[in-house]
């Protein structure tokens, strides 16, 4: 679905001080009974807070359809500037009050069943947050929203006779960005009743694909069976044998050498997602007759066995099937199961796909090492049990974090919030996370003295990062043999060690700010300004070059911790989170993005200018 965009004129404006009117309600701004907008946020500079420093954030909550008042809605504030975290509920006037506020950027979100959860300022539920500028010892108020009700989606499913399915998983998905890739992911899950029907709602508008699955469960019946309808409200499929059960439910007890089961089924009746046909929603709306039926494949089992570092059976060892065709939590997509006494493991019903088989065991910790292996397969209906995996330790880091050059034998103010606050670690990201990401020892401490050891790192390409560093600090660079790797995905063998890395923080941040303005000189806060490299060989997930920024209730957008280098700003209406790593996308914007270079710990202020439409 395109997206609506508002693209930079061809200059940068020096910041005017223009005044700022108050703009249009936002998507979730209310409107009282008579149809009078709250506006903006209320900043009360004749209220001074008596407590040093602090301040206040207030408004209310309603219902976008009816205006009333919405009780018992979850808000939750959170700070652009610092940790700030904070989560209350609504009164049974609708309304909230944050207290004790330090000066800062934050954002307010609120949910409740039934409704859809919206942030202040939002015009789509995906899209960032307006943050709200909130000034020492000030009150903020009328910091107002309205809740749309959630969208709904219904229909029903049978199986290959035409018949109803019972108790089947119905989930409506969407694809989101998760760590700067696209990815599907679960927005609502139902159970099919007697009659195959299904609803789901408490949906946000915007496109979804529809999946019927029926539940793993452990099957009572060792050896092939004809799927078939198994115990009360449960639908056959093979049972286990020695592993984790039947996948699409219990198994029927004729013997029969055909296996087959219901795979994963996309409407309107196929097995790949990429055939599927997705469905539009509108904002509270109920789409219904979505009626499709569930697909039978021949199914497989994977087996086989698993071994210690030292060679003997790894019993007890957790295992998991991924698929590779998936980039996210797609139905289906991901079995377990857990080695035997043996060393042998088995999983059953594992419909036909592609497959990462990984092994993973112990927590890092003690006398309890993390060990992990991993392989590809393809399934293709023929049973595959004749896999061999060796468990080895993950890869070490050795290294010292500096500050600005310099070691830390005189630390700076900074050093000494890093050191004495004992939140900063140093960790990788893995550019394309598994299920066992987590688990176990991931991060490092760092030490008095600078040094760090990092441990149990798995494979796949990953960035070396350091996270909870003190508010204005930021990682400049990271030094292997000489070159600075920051920005370059590394592979880490099992069992490497890798000495000598330098991680290099700083307190110089660069930072953008300004108002972006019409062609008639007033300053707009409806849209969402995105600063990306010019090198598009930076496009990637996770690239800290690549930023975005709302503009406040005073228009004013900020974005801050850019790495020095040649940037391109441009401007969009509405955007996805995250939306803004996907070089298509960034690709679509660079035709007409505006032009700035940003030194070491420089700040400018530049207006953005929209061309009117065409």
């Amino acid at each position: 679905m395109p997206i609506p965009r508002i693209v930079l004129a061809a200059g940068l404006f020096a910041l005017l001080g223009l005044g700022v009117p108050s703009p249009q309600a936002a998507f979730g701004q209310p409107r009282d009974g008579a149809g009078q907008q709250f506006g903006q946020p209320a900043r009360d500079t004749s209220a001074l807070d008596q407590t040093a420093g602090v301040a206040t954030l207030s408004g209310r909550v309603l219902a976008a359809d009816t205006g009333a008042v919405v009780k018992r809605a979850t808000v939750r504030l959170a700070g652009q500037d610092t940790r700030d975290r904070r989560t209350l509920q609504t009164d049974d006037n609708g309304r909230y009050l944050f207290t004790d506020l330090q000066a800062g950027r934050f954002t307010v979100t609120v949910s409740k069943a039934g409704f859809i959860s919206l942030a202040y300022g939002q015009k789509h539920p995906r899209q960032p947050a307006l943050p709200i500028q909130v000034d020492a010892g000030r009150q903020v108020r009328g910091v107002d929203i309205a809740l749309p009700r959630g969208s709904v989606i219904t229909g029903h499913v049978v199986d290959e006779d035409g018949e109803p399915m019972p108790r089947a998983v119905v989930q409506v998905l969407r694809y989101v960005y998760r760590r700067g890739q696209r990815e599907i992911e679960p927005a609502g899950t139902d159970q099919t009743d007697d009659r195959g029907q299904f609803r789901v709602f408490d949906l946000d508008p915007g496109e979804y694909y529809v999946s019927v699955t029926l539940p793993r469960r452990r099957g009572t019946f060792r050896g092939g069976g004809r799927v078939g309808r198994g115990g009360p409200g449960a639908r056959g499929g093979r049972g286990g044998r020695g592993g984790v059960g039947g996948l699409f439910g219990g198994a029927d007890t004729t013997v029969d050498p055909e296996t087959v089961g219901f795979a994963p089924t996309y409407y309107p009746g196929v097995t790949m997602l990429r055939e599927a046909t997705p469905l539009t929603l509108g904002l509270s709306q109920e789409l219904s007759g979505i009626a499709f039926a569930a697909q039978l494949v021949q199914m497989a089992r994977v087996g086989g066995l698993v071994f210690s570092p030292d060679g003997s059976a790894a019993r007890g060892t957790q295992i998991m099937l991924t698929s590779v065709e998936s980039t996210g939590r797609l139905p289906g997509a991901l079995l377990g199961s857990r080695v035997g006494r043996n060393g042998s493991f088995e999983v059953d019903d594992v419909p036909p796909g592609r497959y990462t088989v990984q092994a993973r065991q112990g927590r890092g910790r003690g006398d309890s090492p993390l060990v992990f292996a991993s392989t590809e397969i393809t399934v293709n209906g023929q049973d595959v049990t004749d896999l061999a995996l060796i468990l080895r330790r993950g890869a070490e880091i050795r290294g010292t974090v500096i500050f600005d050059g310099k070691g830390m034998t005189e630390p700076s103010r900074f050093e000494q919030q890093l050191v004495s606050s004992r939140r900063a670690v140093v960790t990788t990201s893995p550019l394309n996370s598994t299920p066992f990401e987590g688990r176990g020892v991931t991060d490092a401490g760092v030490e008095d003295d600078g040094s760090f050891v990092l441990s149990d790192i798995g494979s796949g390409p990953r960035l070396i990062r350091v996270n909870r560093l003190p508010d204005g600090m930021q990682l400049k660079g990271v030094y292997l043999d000489g070159r600075n790797v920051i920005d370059t995905p590394l592979d880490f063998a099992p069992g490497q060690t890798i000495s000598g890395v330098t991680l290099e923080l700083t307190d110089r941040m660069t930072e953008l700010s300004g108002l972006v303005h019409d062609d008639q000189g007033d300053a707009l806060t409806e849209f969402t300004v995105i600063a990306f490299p010019t090198n598009d060989t930076l496009w990637q997930p996770q690239s800290r070059h690549i930023m975005a920024s709302r503009p406040d209730q005073n228009a004013q957008y900020r974005i801050r911790g850019l790495p020095p280098g040649d940037y391109l700003l441009s401007v969009v209406e509405v955007v996805q989170q995250g939306e803004w790593f996907d070089p298509r996308f960034l690709e679509d914007l660079r035709r007409r993005a505006a032009r700035v270079t940003l030194r070491d710990g420089e700040s400018q202020s530049l207006n953005l200018a929209l061309e009117a439409p065409q």
